[in-house]
């Protein structure tokens, strides 16, 4: 190779090289087609769960890699730029480089303050498989519609149990008593009690049953503190409602019918299906999980019961949780 054909073709690599570098990223399509699916879901069968849920922003932010995609978000910061406007999930798509963790499921204001779900693709996160991926991102869009309102993160500050910690973090490390001997006696006891309840559900024996759990619960918060009293609320209010709406969700999807692509998915487990492990898993945990094992984890769960035993004992419960906000007296 002479002089002249050797920097022709030095030249031709660092100009791909360079296209390669600077060129904007892709969303992979599947990760599209989940998008778009969890939006079908919640516009579709979302108002028969929560009234409302469909009027909140569906702002979702796509961890990979690289790069985070932000969708549905009305009014980005500077430091995303325009993708594309994507047909698909009827979204503008900004980019910029990655910022949080790849392997987070959560939701706050990451973008102008507005709530956005900040996900990481299906294979980094916990949910690993598209269709409990896409539960995921119901769950967390409720806790968007739990934020919605302007006083929202004004409220749960007022709860006062933060010591000073301005990072949220103190809503994971709390220090409840979860190793007492005593509370965890009661906390067996209240477990119990809700599982033999719904185990009678329909049964005209219910009513009796569900009694005893409500005493047993009362037992429960009567050996803490105030403030303990308070975070327990709290915790079922926000994580363990949540959970009970992903149940709501997947009761509602057994008359759905999921998208050709989504179903086309390797990793697609068809929602009649998660519905009858997800079931089982969740009062599996309520009956078997030791509260001084699993600790703070166990409000998930719990709140899909308690959530369960409302409905069928104190059906207009939602008015009251929509209502009052962060006023958690129901609970206490």
């Amino acid at each position: 190779m002479n002089r002249r054909t050797r920097n022709i073709f030095v030249l031709l690599i660092t100009s791909l090289l360079g296209w390669q570098l600077f060129a904007n990223p892709e969303v992979r399509m599947e990760d599209k087609w989940r998008i778009r699916e969890a939006l079908e879901i919640r516009n579709t069968v979302g108002e028969s769960i929560w009234k409302g849920i469909s009027d909140v922003p569906f702002a979702i932010l796509l961890v990979t890699d690289t790069h985070e995609f932000l969708f549905h978000h009305p009014y980005p910061s500077n430091d995303f730029a325009l993708l594309e406007k994507d047909p698909i999930t009827g979204s503008d798509i900004y980019f910029r480089k990655t910022q949080f963790s790849i392997h987070f499921e959560a939701t706050f204001p990451a973008v102008n303050g507005l709530s956005c779900v900040v996900i990481g693709l299906p294979e980094n996160t916990q949910s690993k498989t598209t269709s409990r991926w896409i539960l995921t991102l119901l769950h967390e869009n409720f806790h968007q519609f739990q934020a919605r309102h302007p006083e929202h993160y004004k409220a749960v500050n007022a709860l006062d149990l933060s010591k000073g910690d301005a990072s949220g973090m103190w809503q994971l490390n709390y220090g409840f008593p979860y190793e007492d001997e005593k509370v965890n006696e009661l906390y067996e006891s209240y477990t119990q009690t809700l599982i033999t309840c719904y185990e009678y559900l329909e049964s005209p024996k219910g009513q009796a049953y569900y009694d005893q759990y409500q005493k047993a619960r009362e037992h429960f918060l009567q050996a803490v503190s105030q403030e303990d009293r308070k975070y327990w609320s709290f915790q079922l209010w926000k994580e363990g409602i949540a959970r009970y709406t992903e149940y709501r969700y997947l009761m509602a999807l057994a008359s759905y019918t999921p998208s050709n692509e989504l179903k086309n998915l390797k990793d697609f487990t068809p929602f009649e299906e998660l519905t009858v492990t997800f079931i089982q898993n969740q009062l599996d945990r309520i009956r078997d999980w030791k509260l001084s094992d699993q600790q703070r984890i166990v409000v998930y769960s719990l709140g899909m019961g308690e959530g369960i035993l409302m409905d069928r004992f104190e059906p207009s419960w939602q008015e009251s949780y929509t209502e009052k906000g962060m006023n958690l007296s129901y609970f206490e």
